[in-house]
């Protein structure tokens, strides 16, 4: 049975300094993994970030490992084409054109 409580106690700093090798070696890197590698749910991961700014620009890291990771797997053909849209669309992309329309009309 699964303890209930607080989260496991985690060093922010091998956090830090965990990331540049997990971004080398993972393909993708998957922020959901990295959190359960340290043994912490992903929202806990997030909430430490909001109290530590080093441990946020790490967490922005590893997103955009993972986002050049997708593109150029699924421009070579390594990974899904599918599936990077998905996860891509998951990191803010979009396949959809925003158009912005002034209703100011010059009479000039």
């Amino acid at each position: 049975m699964a303890k209930i409580g607080r989260p496991p106690k985690v060093k922010i700093k091998d956090l830090i300094n965990d990331a540049d090798e997990y971004i080398k070696n993972a393909n993708p890197p998957i922020l959901a993994e990295y959190a359960h590698m340290h043994n912490i749910t992903r929202q806990y991961l997030y909430e430490l970030a909001g109290k530590d700014k080093a441990l946020s620009d790490t967490i922005k890291k590893i997103s955009e490992a993972k986002e050049i990771k997708l593109e150029k797997g699924a421009l070579s053909g390594e990974y899904s084409a599918n599936m990077a849209i998905f996860s891509l669309k998951q990191l803010g992309w979009s396949d959809k054109q925003k158009i912005e329309v002034s209703d100011s009309i010059d009479d000039s």
